[in-house]
């Protein structure tokens, strides 16, 4: 799991892409919104889209959620549940990057 990953020049993305270089299954994710990437406003989830075809484009496995780590109101919200695409890997998460810290929310999307 690798959160900030919308940004186009990003370490979140960076991480994200060598994760997937490195064989790793990777869970992209970032706030929802608009950001401006070069004078144009961009909508996040476009954006991680874009870096999940990417990776999928290399040869690796990715998927992507608007997720707000550091909303705690969110953690009983269903649509953060990634457990069951994780299972769908045959994987078990082992590593994460953390833009945003961790936090309740992050520890429930991935054990849920």
């Amino acid at each position: 799991m690798v959160t900030g990953a919308s940004v186009p020049r990003g370490i979140g993305r960076a991480i994200a892409l060598r994760l997937a270089q490195d064989g790793a299954a990777v869970f992209v994710t970032d706030i929802d919104g608009i950001m401006d990437v070069d004078g144009i406003p961009m909508q996040r989830p476009e954006l991680l889209q874009r870096i999940v075809t990417e990776i999928v484009g290399i040869g690796g496995a990715a998927f992507s959620l608007i997720l707000d780590v550091s909303d705690v109101s969110a953690e009983d919200d269903p649509s953060y549940t990634t457990r069951p695409r994780i299972d769908a890997w045959g994987a078990t998460p082992s590593a994460y990057a953390f833009s945003a810290g961790d936090s309740p929310l992050m520890t429930k999307a991935l054990r849920h």
